[in-house]
């Protein structure tokens, strides 16, 4: 599901071929360290694009930021962003790093947005679930994870939106036990994720990474770790006369991340 690496560095891979990734991957390695590629490896082996992260108008930093790190703690790889009113700002002091391994995707404040971007990710294959207080909410745990699922967070005032509601296949919420009907969208998206991680851990469900997204992941990974890494690989395709792509123009264009 989903697109193959990450989306700001995947234009480096479009067009070549697996004798090509297999060389600019050999390449890369000689400039990350043993430790770093085993380390990398073993997160992918617990990566998955089974699930992934829809947040609609989010705009407070903080959680913002800790979304992102919500995401890449517990191994979810992909966070839709849909910037409606708000702009998505990211605290880095709040992530530490993580929006470097998570493959964020950033939505146009259009109107129509959500509905585009959900009608798409159906088409997909995914089952969309809106976090909810509204009637017929079924509780976290009942969540049917046997297909893909996308879950939705809005703002902590409103909530999601219609049009988020409307496209909904169904309405989850994290049960509460207190006078307070809901949690900070932070601590929801932590909640969330954790909850799924361990069903998925116990199950049967074959929610690891497509070998495809494994490998362009690991080559993206690779540029963002060695210095200057999007340099060296667009040296490199050049080299080998590979297929001149979006790299061409945008590897000048600073995309390893100050982290």
């Amino acid at each position: 599901m989903g697109v193959s690496g990450d989306p700001k560095f995947q234009f480096f891979l479009d067009g070549l071929t697996a004798e090509q990734k297999e060389a600019l991957r050999e390449f890369l390695e000689s400039y990350v360290t043993v430790e770093k590629r085993k380390q990398m490896e073993e997160v992918l082996s617990h990566r998955t694009r089974h699930v992934a992260l829809v947040l609609e108008n989010v705009f407070q930093p903080h959680n913002a930021a800790a979304a992102v790190r919500s995401c890449e703690c517990f191994g979810f790889q992909d966070l839709h962003v849909i910037e409606l009113h708000n702009d998505y700002h990211i605290n880095p002091d709040v992530t530490v790093g993580g929006c470097k391994w998570v493959s964020l995707h950033h939505h146009n404040k259009e109107a129509g947005e959500t509905t585009r971007l959900l009608t798409s990710m159906k088409e997909q294959g995914y089952k969309v679930a809106a976090t909810s207080l509204r009637p017929g909410c079924i509780p976290l745990e009942e969540l049917d994870l046997s297909q893909p699922v996308a879950i939705c967070f809005g703002t902590e005032e409103q909530g999601l939106s219609e049009e988020a509601h409307d496209l909904a296949d169904v309405f989850v919420q994290i049960p509460s036990y207190g006078f307070t009907q809901s949690f900070n969208v932070s601590v929801s998206v932590a909640l969330t994720l954790s909850s799924i991680r361990n069903r998925l851990e116990g199950s049967d469900i074959p929610w690891q990474l497509s070998q495809a997204d494994h490998e362009d992941l690991y080559l993206t990974w690779m540029m963002k770790t060695a210095n200057r890494g999007h340099l060296l690989a667009k040296r490199f395709l050049e080299d080998m006369d590979a297929p001149k792509g979006s790299y061409e123009e945008s590897a000048d264009e600073g995309l390893n991340p100050p982290y």
